[in-house]
């Protein structure tokens, strides 16, 4: 039994590369909501929101050009 159950949503780091791109693919089968990121929406997010576009809104994109640079106040 999984610590979270569907449908939540999962954050998946790097979700252009080999592994990131397989674990959303599971994750999205098993009913999760997947929110990836990636460096750069330009170079891959077309790419990425055709082969998740099966999943409707399921899958969301979001661009973090740079993970050590705190962009949210507290």
């Amino acid at each position: 039994m999984s610590p979270v159950n569907a449908p939540a949503k999962v954050l998946v780091s790097g979700v252009n590369g080999y592994l990131g791109v397989w674990v959303a693919q599971k994750l999205l089968e098993a009913n999760f909501f997947v929110r990836g990121t990636v460096r750069s929406i330009s170079k891959s997010g077309a790419h990425l929101q055709t082969l998740f576009a099966p999943y409707g809104d399921k899958f969301e994109l979001v661009e973090v050009a740079d993970i050590t640079v705190v962009s949210y106040r507290i």
